[in-house]
């Protein structure tokens, strides 16, 4: 399975580190290509652009600085949007607002996507739902992709999983 990961910053780095250590295959990108030097010599393959990553992706990952950033990755030009495989799972990891990941999922859903949101972006309708404290939410339908599962394990990244269906 081929694991994509964008933003190498503090947060991102580490975690796309412990995929390559892990032995996965990792397409890489961040704005500042020295960001990925380490990662890319430990065995990770640059890519030029966010659709570049998709395109080579079953699982895409991103660690971003916030909800601009991360709606111009996911649906700007040359975004993840454009490369996209069918099927393909997305995680944010980002620190990001409720109303940015709903238009990025109803957007990505389009396009056969499953997405899902770190809790803290989310916390706002996690607290309506009053169904989880820690972790990701998938924004999708509940079908778990367990390969997805084991890759997130492997992040070191703690970790709880919750469906929550956000309000439209």
């Amino acid at each position: 399975m081929q694991i994509g990961f964008i933003g190498l910053g503090t947060m991102g780095a580490p975690i796309a580190m412990n995929l390559v250590r892990a032995g996965h295959e990792l397409a890489v990108h961040d704005v500042n290509r020295s960001f990925a030097d380490t990662i890319i010599a430990a065995g990770a393959e640059w890519k030029d652009t966010p659709s570049d990553v998709a395109r080579a992706s079953d699982v895409i990952f991103t660690s971003l600085p916030g909800p601009q950033e991360t709606e111009i990755v996911a649906l700007g030009p040359n975004g993840l949007i454009e490369g996209a495989r069918d099927g393909a799972t997305y995680f944010d990891l980002s620190t990001n607002s409720p109303t940015t990941l709903r238009k990025i999922a109803a957007a990505l859903a389009v396009k056969g996507l499953k997405h899902w949101m770190r809790r803290s972006a989310a916390a706002h309708t996690a607290r309506r739902h009053e169904r989880w404290p820690y972790g990701l939410a998938e924004t999708g339908p509940h079908s778990t992709n367990a390969k997805s599962f084991l890759i997130l394990s492997v992040t070191r990244f703690p970790i709880s999983v919750h469906w929550v269906t956000p309000p439209s």
